[in-house]
């Protein structure tokens, strides 16, 4: 299973004051709050470690059909590889000085991923990826099932395709599985 998040780290600085008194307790653990505020750039930390908790919680919640719930300090990350319950996930963490984006798999999962300027409808630049193995674009389309997990219609079918979206501010990404169509 896979799963993703991006943050835009513009718009985090003006929506989310994680300095304020409590913030980082209600999301990290004593050891994650620990490292981050031992870095020497606590901020970009916080928001690796919160981009991979969401990541795999995507993951998680795919993998096992699961109802969102809200249970970050249950996301536990050590460097890449996030656990949550007896699960467990490698993440890898792309930073940039405008965003942190984070993809979550079960360890052998290969995949695709790409990361646009949310000017670009991120649903059509997936159904162009996908096109380029199936015959028109035209039959692919997106639906939610009732845990609110996107899913991926082909010609009308429900797929098995894992994959993820996320946006936030001035950015979106979509990560797929890899696999043959």
């Amino acid at each position: 299973m896979i799963g993703n998040d991006i943050v835009d780290l513009q718009l985090a600085k003006t929506q989310s004051n994680w300095r304020r008194k409590g913030w980082l307790q209600k999301l990290f653990t004593k050891e994650e709050q620990q490292y981050i505020l031992s870095s020497t750039a606590p901020e970009l930390q916080v928001w690796m470690l919160w981009s991979r908790k969401e990541a795999a919680y995507k993951a998680h919640q795919r993998r096992f059909c699961l109802q969102p719930r809200y249970i970050p300090k249950k996301i536990v990350c050590k460097e890449e590889i996030v656990t949550i319950e007896e699960a467990v996930y490698r993440t890898t963490t792309q930073c940039t000085q405008q965003y942190v984006y984070s993809v979550a798999r079960v360890m052998d999962t290969h995949y695709n991923s790409e990361i646009y300027d949310t000017e670009i409808d991120i649903q059509t630049r997936f159904q162009q990826t996908m096109f380029k193995k199936s015959k028109e674009i035209s039959l692919i389309s997106f639906k939610k099932d009732i845990n609110g997990i996107p899913f991926v219609m082909l010609n009308g079918v429900r797929s098995k395709i894992p994959f993820s979206l996320t946006h936030h501010g001035r950015f979106a990404a979509y990560v797929m599985q890899r696999q043959v169509l």
